[in-house]
């Protein structure tokens, strides 16, 4: 019969009998604790957390009704976590001392399946109990379960050494140092908008740039240095398989950059409540529209330009012949000239010409619409003129009516422009007709994906700028992942140099996309065309083909634009980066990184060096 796994501190009482509290952490004490202490008796402690809790509540709620200070709710949040651990870890110890203030006496601590019959054997006395208080004490990790003990562990000991190391206070000094001086040092336009576009995109740039680095450095050497300085034999002479191992000290490292972006991200946030509290009401009305906000976008519904490619692609070729006397190479370049056409009458306003827009906003909810919105456009010309900018008027509202309205200004190409628009503009089925009038001698070009937008209130800035943070968090665990992967078969010099090469490779898309346009990896003879070493090429374009196809991958999550101009981070895009950027990418270099640790000989290696 396999002996009980669990153990009960047996406490006895001469009147009211025997009481047996399980040892370990307490889950009912974690969830609950006001009421946990409440029912145990420890009347004390348990009005005090109740007192806590509902003055955090309330500060919520008025907070939340006055302007969701996100601040306010991250705490919350955080001080609730650490009393119901602290509660949890300590419930043995707080049931004891209850039971004691009652007048019951500790008798022993006995292994049992149940508190009953844990009772029973100490009262039959078949069962002699341990009489050391020692094992109340809460334990280290003991509200994780005993499978995942071994990971926490070594996540903990990846914690120590960064502590010892100094790692983590340096970090901690440099994101603080950053987010304090670094605005100080900014020059920006001159406006409070572009102070704050400016501060929110260095400060974040930087913050990730140097928690990046610092991941790839630490990751590289807390597993190489530890194999080099024999370290690493301490550890796997115990009951631990080196997949745990690798495991916790990539949920140590991961855990320790929750700690510090969190710590940057509050402290950005701070810092930017308090240059917006001092701003005259104007301009933080104008901020709250336009950067403290979460846009979302509209854009006309594209038409669908194949079936007229077709009919008009096959006039031309019965206008030339037919199909047999023209080439199947002319028929496709035929195809492609009438296709940019098509797609130019649908992007170029001709001078003295207008372009409409039919945007679809009926979907919006009644709360969105009366918000303010911004119509967003940009476009590109041929020819630039002496000042740089070019005239247009534009006319929102429904054609033909008394709410349309009229607004000329001068835009420069090449750059996004916002302009506010009344509200009240939709027509009776829900869609805002845009126009723009071009008012100059040369054509505008403007992008189908990017040419005329509408954007709306989405949802505050708080919980965006959390989604974002979160996103640059997904980075930082491939990021570890990428410098464990590293130092699991490289010595530690060695290792930092590979990581910063993947980093540095991962940052360089336009090269690699540019290596394989091209066709060749060294370039090409100026005279002849050819390549300049066509065997080198045949290796190293299929190679850059897929590193492309894995950066593609893994990129296009970058917060840091949306958060600086306003633009919604949708909770679904947190979803995406989570499952590429750590899952695929960062569990990709996972696998890799354990098969290689699995397979290394420790002893062997040391030997040898």
């Amino acid at each position: 019969m396999a002996a009980p796994r669990k153990q009960f501190a047996v406490f006895e009482h001469s009147a009211r009998g025997a009481r047996a509290v399980p040892l370990g952490f307490s889950w009912p004490a974690a969830f609950l604790p006001s009421l946990w202490a409440l029912v145990k008796g420890r009347f004390s402690l348990g009005l005090a957390l109740l007192v806590v809790d509902v003055c955090a509540v309330v500060m919520v709620v008025m907070t939340w009704r006055t302007g969701a200070d996100f601040i306010t709710v991250v705490l919350r949040v955080l001080v609730g976590l650490a009393v119901g651990v602290w509660t949890g870890r300590h419930g043995a110890e707080l049931a004891g001392e209850a039971l004691e203030d009652r007048g019951f006496v500790f008798r022993g601590i006995v292994p049992s399946g149940s508190a009953a019959s844990a009772c029973t054997l100490v009262k039959s006395g078949s069962v002699q109990p341990v009489k050391s208080r020692a094992a109340l004490a809460p334990r280290a990790f003991s509200f994780i379960p005993r499978p995942l003990q071994s990971i926490a562990a070594i996540a903990g000991l990846t914690w120590k050494s960064a502590i010892r190391f100094r790692l983590f206070w340096v970090m901690m000094g440099l994101l603080l140092l950053c987010v304090t001086v670094l605005p100080l040092m900014l020059k920006d336009d001159g406006t409070a908008r572009g102070f704050i576009q400016i501060m929110l995109t260095y400060t974040l740039s930087i913050i990730t740039a140097l928690l990046g680095f610092s991941t790839l450095w630490t990751a590289c050497g807390t597993l190489a240095k530890d194999i080099e300085d024999c370290q690493i034999q301490m550890v796997v002479t115990k009951p631990v398989a080196r997949w745990q191992i690798w495991i916790g000290k990539w949920i140590g490292l991961v855990s320790l950059n929750a700690v510090l972006l969190g710590m940057a991200g509050i402290s950005i946030y701070a810092m930017l409540t308090y240059r917006y509290s001092q701003l005259p009401p104007s301009l933080r009305e104008e901020l709250r529209t336009e950067i403290f906000v979460a846009r979302a976008a509209l854009k006309e519904r594209p038409q669908e330009i194949r079936a007229e490619v077709d009919r008009v692609t096959a006039e031309r070729i019965a206008s030339m012949g037919g199909d047999r006397s023209v080439a199947p190479v002319d028929r496709e370049e035929v195809r492609k000239q009438v296709q940019a056409k098509l797609v130019a009458e649908q992007t170029v306003v001709p001078p003295g010409y207008q372009r409409v827009w039919k945007i679809d906003v009926g979907t919006l909810s009644v709360a969105s619409l009366q918000e303010q919105m911004q119509i967003r456009l940009k476009f590109q010309v041929a020819r630039t003129n002496e000042s740089g900018l070019y005239q247009g008027i534009l006319q929102v509202g429904p054609p033909e009516s008394d709410k349309v309205k009229n607004m000329p200004a001068s835009f420069a190409p090449g750059t996004f422009h916002e302009i506010p628009i009344p509200r009240n503009l939709v027509d009776d089925h829900g869609i805002l007709t845009i126009a723009f009038i071009n008012g100059n001698d040369v054509g505008l070009m403007f992008p189908l994906d990017e040419g005329m937008e509408v954007l709306y209130r989405d949802g505050g800035f708080q919980v965006n700028f959390l989604r974002g943070l979160l996103i640059i968090f997904c980075w930082l665990a491939l990021f570890a992942a990428v410098g464990l992967a590293a130092g699991s078969f490289l010595s530690f010099p060695v290792a930092s140099l590979v990581a910063v090469a993947v980093f540095i490779v991962g940052m360089s898309s336009s090269t690699l996309q540019g290596v394989v346009d091209e066709g060749t990896f060294l370039g090409s003879d100026h005279d002849s065309g050819k390549p300049l070493n066509p065997a080198l090429d045949f290796v190293m374009v299929p190679v850059f083909r897929l590193m492309l196809t894995v950066v593609n991958f893994s990129q296009g999550f970058s917060p840091v634009d949306s958060l600086s101009t306003g633009r919604s981070i949708t909770w679904v895009s947190v979803g995406q980066a989570f499952v590429q950027v750590v899952v695929f990418s960062g569990g990709c270099f996972a696998l890799f990184g354990i098969w290689r640790f699995n397979r290394r000989e420790l002893a062997a290696s040391q030997a040898s060096s």
